[in-house]
């Protein structure tokens, strides 16, 4: 049960980083494109975040937690700052990225009708990109957290202090 967990995990955290390198190279190849393709572009990074983004990062979580609560808990250092993270990551994506991206989807779109490229849509995709960045950099902090887990105390350590 404790490998299927981890493997959850890791399924998890490469859907949701795997997606936003996808949509990395979504954004790249579409950004001097004509508006229809920039709609169609935008609607593919929407779509992506709802269907692989969002479900790779709440399989990240719930499988976390699941792992804390069957092991020691939060008891370490490491585990606390994977947890602050993940809260952030969620609220972030949830408040700020995902409202972001519907944005310049439908700034896109209008910008079809309009003829011209609304500058909401900049300011939308500014906001969408920074606080995707913000997120990419937590989640690489929490796994390198994962796997140095500072402040743990090692075995050899804990039979020497008893």
């Amino acid at each position: 049960m404790d490998k299927a967990i981890k493997f959850l995990h890791l399924v998890g955290m490469a859907l949701f980083l795997g997606s936003i390198a996808v949509f990395t190279l979504i954004s790249e190849l579409i950004k001097d494109s004509t508006l229809p393709d920039l709609a169609f572009g935008r609607a593919m990074i929407s779509s992506g975040t709802a269907f692989i983004t969002l479900p790779g990062l709440w399989l990240v979580v719930a499988s976390g937690l699941i792992m804390v609560f069957r092991g020691r808990g939060l008891s370490e250092g490491w585990l606390k700052l994977k947890l602050a993270l993940a809260i952030l990551i969620v609220l972030n994506a949830h408040f700020i990225i995902v409202p972001a991206a519907n944005n310049a989807l439908a700034s896109a779109n209008a910008s079809i009708a309009a003829g011209s490229l609304s500058p909401v849509f900049r300011k939308a995709l500014l906001t969408e990109s920074v606080a995707g960045g913000i997120n990419v950099a937590m989640a690489v902090i929490a796994m390198i957290a994962g796997v140095v887990k500072f402040g743990r105390r090692r075995q050899k350590d804990r039979e020497t202090s008893k």
